[in-house]
């Protein structure tokens, strides 16, 4: 496991708050709670530990992000859903950008199996909270919308560079004349 003390000895309390509510639920028992957003992506041993154990040995059910600026000096902040013990199969990923969405988020929250994605609202399998980070930022799970754009091959962009280039040249051709004269 992973210590949960920086370099010098100081508690990452954020983590210790979290182990211990875990530690004192009863199996089954389940907990919400607010967490600076360095818990979720926390490049720490001890980060990385606590992330494993929630999404390992634990059902981690939901992370909501809250919008920037909810906590003073501007600190992002996310709510963690567990239930201590069971088995992590689907995280449900939710944005909270204002009071009129929790009505919505509450009403996915027990069905949260069969909802359909939203842009602020969708679902990652375990199988994607891959070890050894176990990463759990809402960018990071949040489904791509497909680039309704056609890609252009390379050669097309270049060639039109080319000819771009091309009328440049010339134009400065004609400038320089123009000078001349």
């Amino acid at each position: 496991g992973g210590d949960a003390r920086r370099p010098g000895g100081r508690p990452r309390l954020e983590l210790l708050a979290i182990a211990w509510a875990l530690l004192a639920l009863r199996e089954g028992g389940r907990l919400a709670l607010i967490v600076p957003e360095s818990v979720l992506e926390g490049a720490t041993q001890a980060h990385r530990a606590l992330r494993r154990r929630l999404v390992e040995d634990n059902a981690l059910d939901a992370v909501i992000g809250l919008r920037a600026g909810l906590f003073k000096p501007r600190t992002r902040a996310a709510i963690l859903v567990a239930t201590r013990g069971g088995t992590t199969e689907r995280v449900g990923f939710h944005q909270l950008n204002a009071a009129r969405d929790i009505p919505e988020l509450l009403a996915r929250l027990p069905g949260q199996r069969d909802a359909p994605a939203l842009a602020t609202s969708f679902f990652a399998r375990r199988e994607d909270i891959r070890p050894p980070h176990y990463g759990l930022g809402i960018e990071r799970y949040r489904p791509r919308q497909p680039d309704e754009r056609r890609q252009r091959p390379a050669h097309e962009i270049l060639h039109e560079i080319a000819g771009l280039e091309v009328e440049i040249l010339q134009g400065i051709r004609d400038l320089v004349g123009m000078l001349k004269k």
